[in-house]
C-alpha cells in the first residue's frame, strides 16, 4: 500500500469521526493539551507540531526509508489531522476515553506508527549484533 493512500485514510478516518459525533450529538472533548490530555496546548502545542511535523517531512524527504514508510506516515498523517482540529477548532477533538486519558484515531495512529518503527529499528539492530 501506499503510503499517500494511509495518510489519506487516515485522516478522513479521524476527521469523518469527530464530525459524525457532533453531527449527532454524541459527546466529544475538547482537548486543548498535548496527546493523552498531557498539559501543554495553545499556541505553544501548534508551533511545536508544526515544527516537528515539517522537520520531519524534510528529513524524510532526503532519505530513503521504505521499510519506515508506513509508520513514518501514521505518525505524519495522525500529527497532521490533529494539527487540523488545533487551526479550526482551536483544540483537539477526542472522541475516546480510557482511564483518565481522552484520545481520538489521530492519537492512535501516531502511536501504532512509532511503535512499529520502534520495533523495526530495535529489529534492524539486533540483527547487525
Amino acid at each position: 500500500m501506499k503510503p499517500v493512500y494511509v495518510a489519506i485514510a487516515t485522516i478522513i478516518l479521524d476527521q469523518g469521526v469527530k464530525i459524525a459525533m457532533q453531527m449527532n450529538n454524541l459527546h466529544v472533548l475538547r482537548n486543548s493539551h498535548a496527546i493523552f490530555s498531557l498539559p501543554v496546548g495553545g499556541k505553544v502545542m501548534i508551533f511545536i507540531s508544526s515544527t516537528f511535523l515539517v522537520t520531519l517531512a524534510i528529513v524524510l524527504s532526503k532519505h530513503s526509508l521504505s521499510k519506515l514508510s508506513i509508520p513514518i506516515t501514521l505518525v505524519l498523517a495522525g500529527g497532521a489531522s490533529n494539527l487540523m482540529d488545533r487551526i479550526v477548532y482551536g483544540s483537539i477533538i477526542d472522541v475516546a476515553k480510557i482511564g483518565s486519558m481522552y484520545f481520538n484515531i489521530a492519537d492512535c495512529a501516531i502511536i501504532i506508527g512509532a511503535v512499529l518503527a520502534i520495533m523495526h529499528i530495535l529489529k534492524k539492530t539486533e540483527a547487525v549484533q
